[in-house]
């Protein structure tokens, strides 16, 4: 048995607010529309966690485990997806964290020009070096002086 029509009235501030809901179609199992509902409700209910989403990924902030001496933060979450099985849906829910820097672009040149004084142009290219290199070169703050 389906709804064809609700009304609803609400009174906030002297004004009256009616909601009309009406049945335009039903969504099947098999339909993509149907996935992206409860992916949309999963990623609502994770926001209401006070998570923070990064990328596709949601984090939380107030359990970040710091680490000054490295200048980075390590922030513990979540991936989530919901996918059609052999039986059903099924609901994945994978921990994943990401590690941050703390450190700004000016603070890591500082650090060299403290570091290098006496050779301006090794500081010059190094700062190239560490502001160009990416991610999955390694760690910049082991590149070796």
């Amino acid at each position: 048995m389906y709804l064809q029509d609700m009304i609803q009235q609400a009174t906030s501030n002297n004004v009256v607010y009616e909601i009309r809901i009406r049945l335009v179609g039903l969504v099947q199992q098999t339909d993509p529309v149907y996935l992206q509902f409860y992916n949309i409700l999963l990623r609502k209910c994770m926001a209401l966690l006070n998570l923070e989403e990064m990328g596709r990924n949601f984090y939380d902030r107030s359990k970040r485990i710091c680490i000054p001496e490295g200048k980075l933060e390590l922030w513990p979450g979540f991936s989530t997806a919901i996918r059609h099985h052999e039986t059903g849906l099924f609901l994945c829910v994978e921990v994943t964290h990401k590690v941050l820097r703390t450190a700004t672009v000016l603070d890591e040149i500082n650090d060299l020009r403290n570091r290098l004084q006496s050779n301006p142009r090794k500081v010059l290219n190094l700062i190239k070096i560490r502001l160009t290199a990416s991610s999955g070169s390694g760690s910049l703050s082991c590149l070796s002086l």
